[in-house]
């Protein structure tokens, strides 16, 4: 994932508020269909998020600092989003062939799309969770000039 740089506006209290300006490169990001980074910069638009202050950073009203959102938080999502559906769909398959033995063609695509719908009622669901979304927030990598962190 690209990191995107924002400039810092305010900070209060162990929270900082970030500008962003900076459009992303890859235009399946900005379009939203990427990685992620699209969450950080809307198009051309600017974008005020809050970010608590990682602990023992220091950032000052106009510093520039990159931002992304943790890899491992992105696969979270992906897998259910993705994944889980597609688990879902495989466990009722197996399920019923082994109570059913033998299925028919249109009993398996039933199955196979009921465990689909449960997969993905179960993602959102989950995604939908307050908690969840907390991990889609981005965290301060570093300051703009700094090498990575």
């Amino acid at each position: 994932m690209e990191s995107v740089v924002g400039r810092v506006c305010s900070v209060q209290e162990g929270v900082v508020t970030v500008i962003v300006d900076s459009p992303v490169s890859c235009h399946r990001c900005a379009s939203g269909k990427g990685c992620g980074a699209g969450l950080l910069a809307a198009g051309q638009e600017s974008k005020q998020i809050e970010i608590r202050i990682p602990a023992g950073m220091v950032l000052h009203t106009g510093e520039q600092v990159r931002l992304a959102i943790a890899s491992a938080d992105l696969l979270r999502a992906a897998f259910l989003a993705y994944g889980l559906p597609l688990v879902s769909m495989l466990v009722f398959i197996g399920a019923a062939a082994i109570f059913g033995n033998a299925l028919s063609d249109l009993t398996g695509a039933i199955v196979a799309i009921a465990g689909l719908a449960a997969g993905i009622f179960a993602g959102r669901r989950i995604l939908k969770r307050d908690a969840a979304c907390d991990l889609l927030v981005p965290n301060i990598e570093g300051l703009a000039g700094s090498p990575n962190v």
